[in-house]
């Protein structure tokens, strides 16, 4: 399976799409009737760190969670979307506009190592590429330098950094192109 097969977003309910990145995990759990388990929580579980429950619903309403299972098992997620941040506006970015930015990417642990990131990542930029953006941008926690080792393997360039709550580190601000218009 290629990042081109890896298409559909979180979609409506009962939608049936023959591809690992679609809303099966999340829309299979939104009876209630499961112990409590909302159409959201899944992503809490997968991703503890996120910073709440209300954004990764809002990333699941705006149709810009992504999600990758194995059987019936979410094993990654993550919000593809234009939205950047305010601090983004500090940062000395080289790439034009349309851009995609990369939200709360997550692997679950036990799959952590197997190259599930990168195979995100590489979903992502076809993703932008299919979209005609011009680049891809996404911020890392300095404290997590295994993200930060993917990204400059795939690619991509520090652009600066910015600091967010509730974080003592900054976080490294990360440019793609990938393609024309250099602003």
């Amino acid at each position: 399976m290629n990042a081109n097969e890896m298409t559909s977003p979180v979609v409506t309910l009962g939608a049936e799409v023959a591809n690992p990145w679609r809303a099966g995990c999340a829309e299979r759990r939104t009876s209630g009737s499961e112990g409590g388990v909302g159409k959201h929580s899944w992503a809490v579980r997968l991703a503890p760190t996120l910073p709440n429950a209300e954004i990764s619903a809002k990333d699941v309403d705006s149709r810009s969670l992504y999600v990758l299972e194995e059987g019936n098992r979410c094993i990654a997620a993550v919000a593809l979307n234009q939205e950047q941040d305010q601090a983004y506006q500090q940062v000395r970015w080289v790439g034009g506009e349309p851009v995609l930015v990369v939200h709360r990417l997550c692997v679950d642990h036990a799959y952590q190592g197997h190259g599930i990131g990168n195979r995100v990542m590489a979903f992502a930029e076809a993703h932008a590429q299919q979209q005609a953006y011009v680049s891809v941008r996404l911020d890392a926690y300095t404290g997590n330098p295994r993200a930060i080792r993917l990204y400059e393997r795939r690619g991509y360039r520090q652009a600066g950094q910015v600091y967010f709550p509730r974080r003592i580190l900054p976080f490294l601000c990360f440019e793609k192109i990938l393609r024309g218009a250099v602003g």
